[in-house]
């Protein structure tokens, strides 16, 4: 089996789209949880 070997310039790569990955990632969590907390239900329901 061929072991694969990652050069620095992938790992800068990676490093940099992880950001952007995670900040989108971030934004679809806040989106998600701005629309369960604004349904108009009680507070125990939504928890």
């Amino acid at each position: 089996m061929q072991e694969e070997y990652f050069t620095k310039q992938d790992w800068t790569l990676f490093r940099n789209k992880s950001i952007e990955w995670q900040d989108k990632y971030m934004e679809k969590l806040c989106r998600k949880y701005t629309e369960l907390l604004s349904q108009d239900a009680k507070a125990s329901e939504k928890f």
